[in-house]
């Protein structure tokens, strides 16, 4: 269904919802929830598989999404899985609709599962069991106070920061919201949802790509730092492991991006880069010392691509910048 094909009725029928939920009792019953207040326009899914394919078919207003496999809280992959899918859609990797309003639900919130759910840039989090009410009152706020998003090198969602004067360069802007649109039967700003969406997406693009030489740089430093003897202890490994999967990951999403945008001609640091790290992978796995070589054509490059993409730095301000987010320990959310 295209996004113009909206049923008629009240404002409430128009938006188009899915739910996502593996256990039937439980979706049976927020689907009824939601029609007793006017969302009649829903589809279900019920694993993995139909939630993504949902959303790459359908552009929806609104999803709700069970973090738990079953009633019991049980989570495991479920919630993880579900986390990647939502960060995906946002970044506009996955999905019509990147700005739809989210809101998760979960029988049992632990620590680990609440911030997996919540990073992965979701509306809302919401404890089961919940009434009407709780429904009702979860939909208004995102129609009447939705928060801004956000965009740094790994995160695209609400602004969820408690100190909102700290200083940042992070990205702001206001997701395009056709749930709110269609709610308050806004024609107007509906006609320009599909555009807002398309350019929001454009700016994400750019955004992250900008951010990436950035975490390169301090990958780089982490490793740069560390022993690269035979004999380091197993957790010692794991963790140079993981920085080199993901400064993998990093390269390869720069250069994905540097293709879709207005930067290309910058392609050729960027495929460096990834072949660097490639390099860099295949002698850690053969158990062989890296060369300090490679560390610093690691640094050079993003920061001759860091400059590239802000003309006011220089190498000095770079190379500060990084000591100073590797001293906060300032990792998580690179902003």
């Amino acid at each position: 269904m295209s996004f113009n094909q909206q049923p008629r009725g009240n404002s409430r029928s128009s938006v188009k919802v899915l739910v996502f939920d593996p256990v039937q009792k439980n979706q049976k019953t927020l689907c009824q929830i939601l029609r007793s207040i006017g969302f009649e326009n829903i589809d279900t899914a019920r694993d993995m598989a139909q939630f993504q394919a949902a959303l790459e078919f359908t552009f929806y207003d609104l999803i709700f999404a069970e973090c738990c496999r079953d009633a019991g809280g049980e989570s495991g992959n479920h919630a993880d899985s579900l986390a990647k899918i939502t960060t995906a859609m946002r970044f506009g990797d996955v999905g019509l609709n990147p700005y739809l309003v989210s809101i998760n639900t979960a029988w049992l919130l632990n620590t680990q599962l609440t911030k997996n759910i919540i990073n992965s840039g979701t509306d809302d989090l919401l404890a089961r069991p919940f009434s009407t009410e709780d429904i009702e009152r979860r939909i208004q706020k995102q129609v009447k106070s939705r928060k801004k998003f956000i965009v740094t090198s790994d995160y695209v969602g609400p602004d969820r920061r408690r100190n909102q004067q700290r200083s940042s360069d992070a990205f702001s802007f206001i997701p395009p919201n056709s749930l709110k649109a269609k709610v308050l039967g806004d024609k107007k700003s509906l006609k320009h949802i599909p555009t807002a969406v398309e350019a929001s997406k454009a700016t994400v693009t750019i955004e992250k790509m900008r951010r990436q030489p950035l975490r390169i740089g301090i990958i780089a430093n982490l490793l740069g730092n560390a022993s690269w003897d035979k004999s380091l202890k197993l957790a010692g490994k794991d963790k140079m492991e993981y920085n080199l999967s993901d400064l993998l990951k990093i390269t390869e999403d720069l250069n994905k991006r540097i293709r879709e945008t207005g930067f290309s001609h910058f392609e050729h640091l960027s495929i460096t880069l990834h072949e660097l790290a490639q390099t860099m992978m295949e002698k850690f796995r053969s158990g062989i010392s890296l060369d300090t070589d490679d560390m610093e054509l690691l640094k050079k490059h993003s920061a001759s691509l860091q400059i590239a993409f802000y003309p006011e730095e220089n190498e000095a301000s770079i190379a500060a910048n990084i000591i100073s987010i590797i001293c906060r320990r300032d990792l998580e959310i690179i902003s």
